[in-house]
């Protein structure tokens, strides 16, 4: 997690929610900001390798592709 900006807990399946930043000035509108989900123990979003899924950093993400670092999807 990067920077996280709010979180909160479903009522219902206590999964934690949370809205993250993304790194600034890799592109004009990209990484994009999310809000995530954790649903098990150990998930890994990205940071600092990729950004929002797509994006894999220049400075970072050489040994990792952002397709298969983040398991930020829900």
């Amino acid at each position: 997690m990067r920077n996280t900006v709010g979180f909160d807990w479903h009522p219902k399946t206590k999964e934690l929610w949370f809205g993250d930043n993304q790194r600034d000035w890799l592109a004009e509108d990209m990484p994009l900001d999310e809000v995530n989900r954790v649903t098990k123990s150990g998930q890994h979003f990205g940071f600092p390798f990729c950004h929002s899924g797509l994006m894999t950093d220049p400075e970072y993400g050489w040994a990792r592709a952002a397709r298969t670092t983040s398991s930020r999807r829900s």
